[in-house]
């Protein structure tokens, strides 16, 4: 199987929310490029944020949109109502698997309301150690006020 990152998302983001989280997002993909030297593949719109790494560093596509998809044909309403959109990305905790993480975890903190996040190592809402030195980076980035 290998490591995924999960999410919920139970309502869309307003376009406030989503610009500053494609603002952080921006940020986060320039620290990896420039910092700890990891390219990635992404984009950014109005509506979706697109991620992958390169060649052997890249596994499965991340997509994190702005709206809660629509309910696919094999799932069950009731839970799709109660528990949102469920959504996936699994990673095998390759470098880009660090970005994916701080992205959802921004996500979260914009609007704990309409997401909600957990990962292979059965972390929720929280940062979490890993055993990269990447993430004690990010780990500062994240917490001070120039990220936003």
């Amino acid at each position: 199987m290998g490591y995924t990152n999960y999410w919920n998302q139970h309502k869309d983001f307003s376009k406030k929310e989503w610009n500053t989280l494609v603002n952080h997002s921006n940020k986060m993909i320039n620290f990896f490029r420039k910092e700890l030297d990891i390219e990635t593949l992404s984009s950014m719109s109005d509506s979706s944020i697109y991620i992958n790494g390169i060649k052997e560093l890249g596994h499965e596509d991340f997509v994190f949109t702005r709206s809660k998809r629509n309910i696919l044909g094999y799932e069950d309403l009731e839970a799709y109502e109660k528990e949102g959109a469920f959504n996936f990305c699994k990673t095998l905790e390759k470098p880009y698997d660090s970005l994916i993480w701080n992205i959802l975890l921004k996500a979260y903190s914009i609007a704990p309301a309409k997401i909600s996040i957990s990962n292979g190592h059965g972390k929720k809402h929280g940062l979490q150690k890993r055993n990269i030195k990447e993430l004690a980076k990010l780990g500062n980035l994240w917490y001070t006020n120039s990220i936003k």
